[in-house]
């Protein structure tokens, strides 16, 4: 029987990322789809920056355009995504995913 992955671990944070990695989504309703993938998983607001910046993921430092956290005392990491707002118009596509301790 495998360890049980709780909310809040680097491991459940990790999951929950990787399942958006190189989906898209219409670019009016990226906001709303991004709350529906946390809708569940964490309970309370999403909170999101979209401006360009580096973050570390404890290894590596990344460029990325897109920051967004719950609040949730669970939830211990930053989803940093590199977004492509170009290749498909009207659509955002997930290019990149990391994650940023809190």
């Amino acid at each position: 029987m495998g360890k049980k992955i709780t909310a809040g671990s680097k491991e459940y944070d990790l999951q929950i990322l990787n399942s958006i990695i190189g989906k898209g989504f219409p670019v009016e309703k990226f906001e709303e789809a991004m709350e529906r993938v946390f809708h569940g998983k964490y309970r309370g607001k999403l909170w999101w920056d979209n401006k360009p910046t580096t973050i570390r993921d404890g290894e590596t430092f990344h460029e990325v355009n897109y920051r967004c956290c719950i609040e949730d005392p669970k939830c211990s990491h930053l989803f940093c995504l590199v977004l492509d707002r170009e290749t498909v118009p009207g659509m955002i596509i997930i290019r990149e995913g990391y994650l940023e301790e809190i």
